[in-house]
């Protein structure tokens, strides 16, 4: 259906005046008399016992100091060691140096370090580096998607993401470079953390004299001693791994107080855990009010306020009342612990399956995973890759699309997006959009002022969709020099915009090493919605009478999210969508969505549908594996 455009093209943006903005959580600030950043304009003052201490003593009134000597003997005993250690206890920072200064670095070797996000990478290195001493990027790095601070000839502890170290093997592939390896926050059973550990079993019968730690917080250690013990005996004596559990925590306590009287401290309190929901890592908050009927306040104003968030990037606020007139049932449910879901089980394998196919590893369903994902999760992965031409009717990668799409650190359907963009013309185009999408949130809205910031986003909104509309907020950014107060008064993430620049460039250089032509199509919104429908065309919705779309791959309800500019525009017949998010509830929306025409489909995709009485389905393909 054709709908209405509200601007002819895309904005040409004036060169406006700009603010400093901060669109990511700053780090407490502990000196007395200063705002926390992030928490308004309180003032506050703090007290922390450990600020007199020198970084030596610190270390060593942390609980894992006194296992160092226990946890070096069996390292030199076992090819893996899986640490136990309650958060606080010095895990991350203390073993890696341990090893430094046990050794475990001579011989031109490097000790490194996993972690499932960026942000604990580079905050890790930064804090080992500054206990060390030493200057971040020589003896302590880290290296993480988009961005390195290490020394191939300096470096002896290197902090990476799991991505990162997936990657490193397809250049790399026994990791030949490390003595040992150490997988961090291993609890958290992230998808590339649990490809890591299968990898890394395959790398120890090739090169035994790699040592392995696991650590956690809490895990199964009798899965992980199952899976990584070679020992086929019934002697224990003979048995490569060994368990290890550090007791006790150490949580330095900061006590902060308001300078100034609120003047109804329910609502303070309700502000306060909301900032911390969205500020600070993920983690529980504890509420302490006087009696039942402030409980249930508190309680109903918090499920409120959460209803109305709209930042999908933090976990739901699970709200759970606690007061002696609860059923015991209900009580209990403030002690029940999270159980953790292998990410593994409940992914798309498409990204994984490419990366495995890239290392060589030829049968994907036969590969070693700790905890193996279902057979229909790892069929729907190999046969979108296969609609994506990544993989030829033999399963293998295709040359060059699918050896491409394995290099770029993108979602499989972005790679081929970009691949194909140099066809279209758009590949400058192709590249902003990509940027524009790894970022978290583009807009910012400030408490209170939601009305204000979307009338900001509709300065910058193509009727087309969400993915043009990114476009435009990435030249606009360009055009005003990346000005941080423009962005401010646009409601717009700068240090987001920043990013989206830098990869930007990371993107391009792709493009050039695969000859791919960059070139742009002068505002032609036609032949960048047919470059995106080459990617995503896998995840086209149709829109039904009953008011939702439906996936042409699997007849999935679906809904467009509320931060999407189509989200109160007349719905169109087709579109294509980024990613799939769920809300609090039963429902699912559609991220970054953009009306396509159905011409554009069968253009692009002809391999992938079937045509009957209601229009285009998804085929399904059979393999011979």
């Amino acid at each position: 259906m054709e709908m209405k455009r509200r601007h002819k093209g895309f904005l040409k943006p004036a060169d406006d005046d700009d603010y400093l903005t901060s669109a990511e959580a700053q780090p407490i600030d502990r000196k007395i008399g200063e705002e926390r950043a992030g928490f308004g304009e309180e003032r506050i003052i703090t007290y922390n016992f450990n600020h007199s201490s020198t970084i030596e003593q610190q270390r060593q009134r942390l609980p894992i100091f006194k296992y160092r000597t226990h946890i070096l003997y069996l390292l030199e005993k076992y090819s893996v060691l899986i640490i136990i250690g309650e958060t606080g206890s010095g895990k991350s920072t203390q073993i890696p140096q341990f090893l430094l200064e046990s050794g475990w670095a001579g011989d031109n070797k490097c000790i490194c370090v996993t972690q499932p996000r960026k942000m604990a990478a580079v905050s890790l290195a930064m804090r080992v580096a500054d206990e060390k001493g030493v200057t971040l990027g020589e003896e302590v790095g880290y290296s993480v998607r988009f961005e390195e601070c290490c020394s191939e000839k300096l470096t002896k502890i290197k902090f990476v993401t799991d991505g990162l170290i997936i990657r490193e093997m397809m250049s790399d592939p026994l990791l030949k470079q490390y003595s040992i390896i150490m997988i961090d926050e291993a609890h958290e059973r992230s998808l590339n953390t649990d490809i890591v550990i299968g990898l890394l079993k395959k790398i120890q019968r090739k090169r035994p004299e790699l040592k392995l730690i696991v650590s956690s917080a809490t895990i199964d250690a009798e899965l992980m001693m199952n899976f990584f013990n070679t020992n086929e005996t019934d002697d224990p004596t003979k048995n490569t791994v060994a368990a290890l559990t550090v007791e006790g925590r150490m949580y330095p306590v900061d006590i902060f107080y308001q300078l100034d009287p609120v003047p109804n401290y329910l609502d303070a309190m309700v502000e306060t855990v909301i900032k911390i929901h969205t500020h600070e890592k993920p983690g529980d908050v504890l509420a302490f009010v006087t009696g039942q009927e402030e409980v249930e306040k508190v309680v109903k104003e918090l499920k409120s306020r959460s209803s109305t968030m709209t930042d999908d990037d933090k976990p739901f606020l699970k709200i759970i009342p606690l007061y002696a007139g609860l059923p015991f049932k209900d009580q209990m449910k403030a002690f029940e612990r999270p159980t953790t879901v292998p990410e593994m089980q409940r992914s798309n394998m498409a990204g994984v399956i490419l990366q495995l196919k890239a290392l060589g590893i030829d049968n994907v369903l036969k590969f070693n995973f700790l905890s193996s994902p279902s057979v229909d999760a790892m069929l729907c992965g190999l046969e979108l890759l296969y609609a994506l031409e990544a993989l030829d009717d033999n399963c293998h990668l295709t040359d060059p699309i699918g050896q491409q799409m394995a290099e770029f650190p993108l979602n499989p359907c972005f790679s081929k997006m970009l691949i194909m963009s140099g066809r279209f013309g758009c590949s400058k185009e192709a590249v902003a959009i990509c940027s524009m999408t790894q970022i978290q949130n583009v807009f910012i809205m400030p408490h209170n002022k939601k009305m204000k910031m979307e009338k900001m986003k509709r300065k910058f909104s193509v009727a087309q969709g969400d993915h043009l509309t990114l476009l435009n907020v990435f030249r606009a950014f360009i055009n005003s020099n990346k000005n941080p107060r423009w962005c401010k008064e646009n409601y717009l993430n700068y240090k987001g915009l920043m990013r989206a620049v830098e990869l930007e460039q990371r993107l391009i250089n792709y493009l050039r090493r695969f000859k791919i032509p960059l070139e742009s199509c002068e505002d032609d919104p036609e032949r960048i919605i047919r470059c995106l429908a080459a990617g995503l065309f896998c995840n086209t919705a149709k829109y039904h009478p009953s008011g939702v779309y439906r996936t042409i791959r699997d007849d999935h309800c679906l809904s467009i999210h509320p931060t999407s500019v189509l989200y109160t525009e007349l719905p169109a017949d087709y579109v294509v969508f980024n990613e799939v998010v769920h809300s609090g509830g039963d429902k699912e929306f559609m991220r970054d969505v953009t009306v396509v025409k159905l011409e554009f489909l069968t253009d692009v995709a002809k391999h992938y549908f079937d045509y009957g009485s209601d229009g285009p389905a998804a085929k399904r393909s059979k393999y011979d594996f």
